[in-house]
């Protein structure tokens, strides 16, 4: 899993008995004992980890949230907060809320790369009306008209409008040429366009 607190010497230190409630272990981590925030964090280590887990589904993210969580737990020792002696609920809190923040950043960034992919795509095809262009129904309409592309015709689409890979590294990939994937782009083009059009002549 990820680093475990040191002491001084740069070595992890040994656990606290077991006996030692919660309280106890912060109440040494105050005095500077990394000795007891140590054994706190083995305590609550799987928990937190499970938390962070199930809401980023990435083990490198949920790792990253663990050690934020208890580096923010050793900097707030002072402040504290216990339920029933425990600090696994104030640490699972925290451990969420690092959570559902990191995975808001990344809902974002995905957002807006949708978004700007599907400009592109627009902008390829010629559209001018930048509402329909923002609109979930746009996307949908543009995605079940490339589900039924040939998979040769889809695998240009998706490497040149997807994956956003040059005309040239696309035809490398395909062991295709050059003039071969522009003309074939430039038909999906039309193809595109016409399907759309017939969209939105029947809405």
């Amino acid at each position: 899993m990820g680093q475990k607190p040191q002491d001084d010497s740069g070595n992890v230190p040994a656990s606290r008995p077991a006996q030692a409630t919660d309280r106890e272990l912060v109440a040494e981590a105050r005095a500077g004992s990394t000795t007891a925030f140590d054994a706190l964090y083995r305590r609550h280590l799987d928990p937190v980890y499970a938390c962070a887990a199930r809401i980023l589904r990435n083990a490198e993210e949920a790792e990253e949230i663990v050690q934020d969580t208890f580096l923010t737990a050793w900097e707030k020792r002072s402040s504290f907060h216990f339920v029933d002696e425990s600090a696994l609920p104030w640490l699972l809190v925290t451990c969420r809320y690092k959570s559902l923040n990191r995975r808001r950043k990344f809902d974002r960034h995905d957002r807006h790369r949708a978004s700007a992919r599907l400009d592109e795509v627009t902008d390829w095809l010629g559209t001018t009306d930048r509402d329909a262009a923002e609109s979930a129904e746009l996307a949908t309409a543009i995605g079940a008209a490339v589900a039924r592309l040939s998979n040769l015709d889809r695998r240009v689409f998706e490497l040149c409008f997807i994956e956003g890979m040059p005309y040239t590294d696309a035809a490398a990939s395909m062991g295709a040429t050059d003039g071969s994937v522009r003309n074939r782009l430039s038909r999906l083009r039309d193809r595109l366009r016409r399907e759309l059009g017939t969209l939105k002549g029947a809405s």
